[in-house]
């Protein structure tokens, strides 16, 4: 109003002034129309804004995005999503098409707090896989939105999944001829129960509760990074690469050789295992700290300690192994040090639960340290260790009978007599220790699932091709082979 009531001024001035008022309100009333243009308010602002992660800024854009945008700097999208917001009236709408980071990511986590705090989701659609065929299909991940520039905490919005329709399948005729299954009706608040408050649409009521009444895994156990290099291609080996007279195998003491064990991530491969790869760490990894490269020798007193690892970065489900204290960690392969049972913990974080725990606390590709933090968990007297302290050691063996394993002596068919002979007793073993192991953790999922009342959300079945032994056949080449 006031910019309209100075317009008619200088019209007036320009019409009826003097000598000076007429050039001057010509002169201003073009920024005035500017300015009215700007200041407009509508009732939709719609958009699919453009992506560009902090890497992808200049310096000046990154600064700007620091000062202006604190909460969404992570990424251009961000920015334009809570710019839109600005242009609203109070009760219109903002509709976007973004890629879904923002729904998870702790980097968007002060954003969402102030969306669920003062606006309201009306509508979501995750689609997920096969947002853009033309494009990587698992990175960039979709999300349709429209949300109210308006509270109304206890509005349950409707949240539409795609992701369960096939990769290749046609996202439009799957959401046009959509069945009750993929829609979910969700009120504001239940967001606020998860840490971080991911945009869990799908989660269980029980599973958002045990959040709230149960202590989280960061409390009774201290999760670490492992050391980043700055350069793994001239760091890192794999361990028959280099002579074994330079490599410090058994010995814990840091200072003593060259090349050191380490686990750095790497396949999917549940309760032991992995163990490939040795790091120049000479004189405390002198050669790293002079390189000069982005690095971080970070977690030193945990190097020969032992925990629990996963690898950071994973497509399929997540898996946890024992890291024994004859190796190291790298930045992919975070660890957990556990204040109480290890085996116990162990048991529960290759379970199902965790999984699921997962999937709404981060459901992304990575799997950081401070979401593996916050999984709940319960302490049940009917769960014991049992059930892990026989998977790692199925595992173990499994690893060590493998050339991979640096305690490899023999394959384990050869027995003295005819190979032939040998081979069939093996494969009768190998049935019985996949089936042995299958069963076991069966159990184990059983056993939290029961625990954690989730029996309605999980099944404790384990498929073959999830025994992650290298003498499964089904792990190894796949299901279909």
């Amino acid at each position: 109003e006031p910019l309209k009531a100075l317009a008619e001024q200088l019209q007036a001035l320009a019409e009826q002034g003097d000598s000076l008022q007429k050039p001057a309100s010509q002169c201003v009333l073009p920024f005035i129309q500017q300015a009215e243009i700007l200041a407009q308010r509508y009732d939709a602002v719609v958009a699919n804004p453009p992506y560009m992660g902090g890497k992808g800024m200049n310096v000046e854009l990154k600064a700007f995005a620091k000062k202006q945008f604190p909460d969404s700097k992570s990424d251009l999208f961000a920015m334009f999503m809570e710019r839109a917001f600005d242009l609203l009236k109070a009760t219109g709408y903002n509709a976007q098409v973004t890629i879904q980071n923002w729904m998870f990511l702790s980097s968007y986590e002060t954003l969402r707090k102030k969306i669920l705090q003062n606006k309201s989701i009306q509508t979501l659609t995750q689609v997920g896989y096969n947002s853009f065929p033309e494009l990587n299909s698992k990175v960039v991940q979709v999300a349709m939105f429209v949300i109210k520039n308006k509270p109304c905490p206890d509005y349950k919005g409707v949240y539409i999944d795609l992701n369960s329709a096939p990769q290749s399948a046609n996202k439009n005729d799957v959401f046009l001829n959509r069945t009750k299954e993929l829609e979910y009706q969700v009120s504001l608040n239940d967001f606020k129960k998860v840490p971080g408050s991911p945009i869990v649409y799908w989660a269980n009521k029980k599973a958002l509760d045990h959040f709230n009444n149960t202590e989280l895994l960061g409390g009774i156990s201290d999760l670490r990074s492992g050391i980043s290099t700055g350069d793994n291609d001239f760091f890192y080996r794999s361990w028959f690469e280099v002579s074994i007279d330079k490599t410090n195998f058994f010995q814990h003491k840091i200072d003593t050789g060259k090349w050191f064990p380490i686990i750095r991530g790497g396949d999917f491969r549940r309760w032991y295992g992995n163990r490939e790869s040795i790091i120049n760490l000479e004189n405390n990894g002198a050669d790293i700290t002079a390189s000069g490269n982005n690095f971080r020798l970070r977690s030193k007193d945990f190097y020969t300690k032992k925990g629990i690892t996963w690898s950071r970065i994973t497509s399929g489900p997540l898996a946890f192994r024992i890291k024994m204290e004859d190796v190291n960690f790298g930045e992919n392969s975070p660890c957990l040090f556990s204040f109480e049972n290890e085996n116990l913990l162990l048991s529960l974080l290759n379970s199902k639960v965790s999984g699921y725990f997962l999937s709404l606390i981060s459901p992304t590709l990575s799997n950081q340290v401070i979401d593996v933090a916050k999984i709940p968990v319960i302490k049940c007297k009917k769960i014991t260790s049992n059930c892990a302290e026989k998977l790692v050691d199925i595992y173990k063996r499994d690893w060590d009978n493998s050339e991979l394993s640096w305690n490899f002596l023999r394959f384990p068919f050869i027995w003295g007599i005819d190979i032939s002979e040998g081979w069939s007793i093996y494969q009768d073993k190998v049935k019985s220790k996949i089936n042995a192991a299958k069963n076991l953790e069966e159990e184990n999922n059983r056993l939290f699932i029961d625990a954690y009342g989730l029996q309605d959300e999980l099944t404790p079945d384990v498929p073959l091709e999830q025994i992650t032994l290298t003498v499964n056949p089904k792990y190894r080449y796949g299901g279909n082979l």
